[in-house]
């Protein structure tokens, strides 16, 4: 048996923190979670992994939690790949929503003439090139993991 140790940083749900304690391998395809916390954190925490859209299904024994990892053959790579242009296109929603608040705070500022139309103009395309290379980097970042993810 090989025995690797890492972190995983916990997830918000439900107003909570949760925290994982460092993971053990356990032969090639399951990783067991050593959690020593309560019921309702454990709960929390299988929630999360059966939600998060990776196709994993956790198994609680006492203090233990069980994520079976199923292989990577081509069907589940593309799965993932999927997963990882979802996550992008959450960012890239999440970058436009920003892109539109600060355009809607520009507008207001230049409507009680706090700024000029032209520095309006000029923050907006600010604003703009900003978001741009934002979105180009999420998709350069995108490629690479699908890249990463179908290499066999």
């Amino acid at each position: 048996e090989r025995g690797e140790k890492g972190k995983e940083k916990g997830k918000k749900k439900e107003k909570e923190f949760v925290w994982i304690l460092p993971y053990i391998a356990e032969g090639f395809h399951v990783k067991k979670k050593d959690i020593f916390t309560n019921l309702r954190s454990k709960e929390i925490i299988d929630k999360a992994i059966r939600e998060a859209g990776l196709g994993l299904n956790p198994n609680m024994d006492g203090q233990l939690i069980r994520i079976p990892i199923p292989e990577l053959n081509s069907e589940r790579r593309e799965e993932l790949c999927k997963v990882a242009s979802k996550y992008a296109e959450n960012a890239r929603v999440a970058v436009r929503n920003v892109r539109r608040d600060g355009m809607d705070t520009l507008k207001k500022l230049e409507k009680s003439s706090d700024i000029s139309q032209d520095d309006q103009k000029n923050y907006g395309n600010d604003i703009q090139n900003i978001t741009d290379s934002s979105i180009k980097e999420i998709d350069e970042v995108l490629q690479k993991k699908t890249a990463e993810i179908m290499n066999v």
